[in-house]
């Protein structure tokens, strides 16, 4: 006996082509038992292909519909996400709870601490090839293992704290990371001494004042300016390692020394306000 072939689903691009045959009244409706199911089961196989098909289609409009209704730059890229309390925030936000605490509270406002400006540093640090969400998620061990990001402290590990540094699976395992964080602690501890505080040299670089750059008025926000290209050229020859203009650059947007949240961002606002009385 000759078997038909079944109906085939063939993938043809992105979306799926359904390529079926008919079954014939002989098939369908044949005297025998194994043609009647064989035909039966076809039809059920037919009626499955469309079906997919249908959900298909009806996910992938609902995806466009989604993105349609989030506002767009002047790019055409979406710049704002609405996060579960339909508060508009900037695009990187999403709705992991650390990463909306750490946008809501953090990020853009503007800090003068010289333990936590060390802080946000290594954090910038150590997300170099990763995902900021990986370092925060790590964050409160490395604050435990890094004696609360204090740079005196950092400044005296040695050999056998880096290695047991090195075993503790809660942190971001990088012996260049790691080594460049102690060795830049001295130099931070050099600044700090020179200048009266590490807060004193960051902010001189723009005169002790906040840089409000509404990110929609450009259509983008970049990945380094002018600012952080002088601060990265000065902190590496000062010996600093790990930071690149790039690095520098969301640094500056971290420490509120540059306000770059979206302009409908209901933190844009909020912050907006304290960067004008100042």
């Amino acid at each position: 006996m000759v078997e038909r072939q079944l109906p085939k689903l063939k993938v043809a691009g992105s979306s799926p082509v359904i390529r079926f045959k008919m079954p014939n009244q002989n098939e369908m409706f044949g005297c025998g038992d194994k043609k009647r199911l064989r035909g039966i089961a076809r039809s059920f196989f037919i009626i499955y292909a469309i079906l997919v098909r249908l959900l298909y289609e009806a996910r992938k409009t609902k995806e466009m519909s989604d993105v349609d209704a989030q506002p767009t730059d002047q790019l055409g890229r979406i710049e704002l996400v609405k996060s579960t309390d339909e508060r508009l925030r900037c695009a990187w936000c999403t709705n992991d709870p650390l990463y909306l605490r750490y946008h809501d509270e953090e990020w853009g406002v503007p800090h003068y601490d010289d333990i936590l400006l060390f802080e946000m540093l290594v954090l910038e640090m150590m997300q170099a090839g990763l995902s900021f969400l990986t370092v925060l998620k790590k964050r409160e061990r490395f604050r435990e293992v890094f004696e609360g990001f204090d740079p005196e402290r950092i400044a005296m590990f040695t050999g056998d704290k880096v290695e047991q540094l090195m075993s503790d699976e809660g942190i971001i395992r990088n012996r260049k990371k790691i080594l460049a964080t102690i060795e830049n602690a001295k130099l931070y501890r050099e600044i700090q001494q020179s200048m009266g505080g590490f807060s004193n040299y960051l902010w001189s670089f723009t005169g002790a004042r906040v840089i409000s750059r509404r990110a929609d008025q450009e259509g983008m926000v970049p990945s380094r300016t002018e600012l952080s290209d002088r601060l990265s050229q000065d902190l590496k020859k000062r010996g600093f390692t790990f930071v690149g203009s790039t690095i520098c650059y969301a640094y500056l947007q971290a420490t509120g020394v540059v306000m770059d949240h979206t302009a409908h961002c209901f933190r844009a606002c909020e912050l907006g306000s304290i960067s004008s009385a100042q």
